[in-house]
C-alpha cells in the first residue's frame, strides 16, 4: 500500500471522528484502520490537517485532537442564522460624519444614519441633537434618554430637521421625535394663562379699596345715611 493511500485513510478516518466526537487521540485512529500504517504518518497527516484547519491539536505529547475552524463553521447554529437573516433585512448604516448633506432636508428619509448625540438642550424640551458635518445644520431627536449625550446612535430622518431615534434603549413606548416641542409648547400656553390671570384686576379687591380711601363714603356706610 502507498502512502498516499494510507495517508487518505488516515484522513478519512480522522474527519470521521472531527465529525461525531468532541476529541479522538492517536491511539483511536491507529486502531479505527484495517491496515498497520506507522505512527509517523498518521502524525503527519494529522499535521497537515492542523494547517488546513480542519482539526486542531489539543494536546501533542499525547496526541489528542478535536474539531477544527473549517468543520465548526461547516453548520451554523440556529441563532447564528437567526443574526444573519438580521443582518441581511437592515438597510445599509451610513455614518452621518462622512456624508455630504448640505442641509438636514438632503438626508434620505429611507436611509438608517448613525451619529453621536453632540448634546441634549436643558431647556423645557430636553432634546437630543446630532450635528451634521461642516456646520450643515442639525438633527433634532427628540427627547430621547439623556444618557445618549456623546453616545452613538442609528436614526432615520423625519420631517424636515427631526430625526427618529432607532436604539429602544435610548427611547420609550410612543416615543415621537417631536413629543418635546409639543411638551415645550403646552407648558408655554400654561404660563402665558398663568400670567394673564395674575395679571387681571380684581374687582371685589377695587371696589373695597376705593371705600377706604373715601372717609366721607365711610362715615355714610357707618351712620347709615346714603
Amino acid at each position: 500500500m502507498s502512502q498516499h493511500t494510507e495517508r487518505d485513510m488516515v484522513w478519512d478516518q480522522a474527519l470521521q471522528y472531527a465529525t461525531t466526537e468532541q476529541s479522538f487521540d492517536l491511539i483511536e485512529i491507529q486502531d479505527s484502520i484495517d491496515r498497520d500504517v506507522s505512527e509517523l504518518i498518521i502524525r503527519d497527516t494529522l499535521s497537515a490537517m492542523v494547517d488546513k484547519e480542519w482539526l486542531s491539536e489539543e494536546d501533542s505529547d499525547i496526541g489528542k485532537w478535536s474539531p477544527g475552524s473549517q468543520l465548526q463553521d461547516e453548520e451554523p447554529s440556529e441563532e447564528t442564522e437567526v443574526e444573519m437573516d438580521d443582518e441581511q433585512e437592515m438597510p445599509d448604516v451610513i455614518s452621518i460624519s462622512e456624508c455630504s448633506a448640505s442641509a438636514p432636508s438632503s438626508l434620505s428619509e429611507d436611509q438608517v444614519y448613525v451619529g453621536v448625540v453632540d448634546r441634549v438642550t436643558s431647556g423645557g424640551s430636553g432634546n437630543a441633537i446630532v450635528d451634521l458635518p461642516d456646520g450643515n445644520g442639525e438633527l433634532n431627536l427628540g427627547p430621547i434618554d439623556g444618557s445618549a449625550e456623546g453616545q452613538k446612535v442609528r436614526f432615520i430622518p423625519e420631517n424636515g430637521i427631526w430625526a427618529r431615534c432607532l436604539d429602544e434603549e435610548y427611547t420609550y413606548e410612543s416615543y415621537s421625535p417631536q413629543d418635546g416641542q409639543s411638551r415645550s409648547k403646552r407648558k408655554k400656553r400654561r404660563s402665558s394663562r398663568r400670567s394673564r390671570k395674575v395679571n387681571s384686576p380684581n374687582p371685589y379687591k377695587s371696589n373695597n379699596s376705593s371705600r377706604s380711601k373715601d372717609p366721607d363714603n365711610l362715615n355714610k356706610l357707618l351712620t347709615g345715611n346714603q
